[in-house]
């Protein structure tokens, strides 16, 4: 068949959407997808709330 095969989106999450998965204890939600990418004016943001492997 063609080589058509669609890959799972990567995610792009800003302060909120990580803040409130936390609060959830719902973090691994993000495990499905490929890529989660965190700008960079983020990441202190979420190292602040606890070490993500």
């Amino acid at each position: 068949m063609g080589g058509t095969e669609t890959r799972p989106p990567a995610v792009v999450c800003d302060a909120g959407p990580i803040i409130h998965l936390d609060e959830l204890d719902c973090l691994d939600l993000l495990v499905g997808f490929p890529r989660v990418l965190i700008p960079t004016t983020v990441s202190p943001v979420g190292c602040a709330l606890r070490t993500i492997n």
